[in-house]
């Protein structure tokens, strides 16, 4: 059904530019009991060839890592057709430290440029593989973590994923990171933009046009 509906925008030279996937069946509805799985959206993003879309956001799934796999294939850009998604929302998701670490691979070969993980558990071993994937990346400018079970030993890790990457809007409201996680958190921005400072005059030098 889904991807015949897709098909039908492609027919009738339509566009959408958000695909939503909210996977909570309650408890009486038939196949319910059935896990449910991302793998038909992909399909039908994939067998359409649909390249218009921006935003793509799941809700509450508990998806395998195969499903995963399948989705970072879809974002990285190394296939014959691009899917130049943008924003990537999974929100409620159980993702293990295996998926946010593929994830976070595939967001450094895509085209996103805002990630939102809110009310996933991602906690201090999801970030740091997180940290594994987006280091170097230079494009993923938002990135929001709100309500991710994360801890005062997160802030070090926060810091270092914001100072090794492009992203300059971090959101994390609803964690429990504590006086001493928001101080290592701050003391390791303030360490990256005191080196970025020193850095800046030795650029110019060598580049008076700025250019």
């Amino acid at each position: 059904m889904l991807c015949l509906s897709v098909r039908g925008l492609v027919w009738s030279s339509k566009w959408f530019v958000s695909a939503v996937d909210h996977t909570h069946l309650p408890e009486n509805t038939p196949g319910a009991h059935v896990s449910p799985s991302l793998w038909p959206l992909l399909q039908a993003v994939r067998d359409t060839r649909y390249t218009h879309g921006r935003e793509l956001t799941v809700w509450d799934l508990s998806p395998r890592q195969q499903d995963v796999a399948d989705l970072c294939l879809l974002l990285e850009k190394r296939g014959r057709t691009e899917y130049p998604f943008r924003q990537l929302g999974l929100l409620d998701c159980r993702l293990d430290v295996w998926s946010l670490g593929r994830l976070g691979r595939a967001v450094a070969l895509s085209s996103l440029t805002s990630l939102c993980l809110d009310y996933t558990p991602v906690g201090e071993e999801g970030v740091r593989a997180l940290l594994c994937g987006l280091e170097g990346d230079n494009h993923v400018l938002s990135l929001s973590l709100c309500y991710c079970s994360l801890g005062p030993s997160s802030g070090t890790l926060l810091g270092a994923l914001v100072s090794r990457s492009a992203v300059r809007d971090l959101y994390v409201n609803g964690n429990d990171l504590q006086c001493g996680g928001a101080t290592e958190l701050v003391d390791v921005l303030v360490k990256h933009a005191e080196r970025l400072a020193l850095e800046e005059p030795s650029t110019l030098a060598a580049d008076p046009t700025g250019t």
